[in-house]
């Protein structure tokens, strides 16, 4: 089940997680699930800003900017992808 997430929050890379390049992608391997999960470069670049400090608002501007795409267009692609990885324990919601 995804989490909902809101502007506002923050999240952190898990520490159980391992992480691989794979031919223009990422390959996580998830060590509490036994799970691999296979991020395209964007996807990736999304996840590596989630340091513990920025807010998911912030990581959207920064996305919006760099991809040169409206942030209201990103928006729920962003938490949604956010979302799954928070549900498949490879990212954590900072409290």
């Amino acid at each position: 089940m995804a989490t909902a997430l809101t502007t506002e929050t923050v999240l952190k890379l898990t520490s159980w997680c391992v992480i691989r390049e794979q031919e223009e992608q990422y390959l996580i391997y998830n060590s509490q699930t036994d799970e691999l999960h296979l991020l395209p470069l964007t996807g990736f670049y999304a996840y590596q800003l989630c340091n513990g400090w920025s807010t998911v608002g912030e990581i959207e501007q920064s996305l919006s900017m760099a991809m040169q795409v409206d942030s209201r267009i990103l928006r729920p692609q962003l938490q949604k992808f956010f979302s799954n990885l928070v549900a498949r324990g490879i990212l954590e919601v900072e409290w």
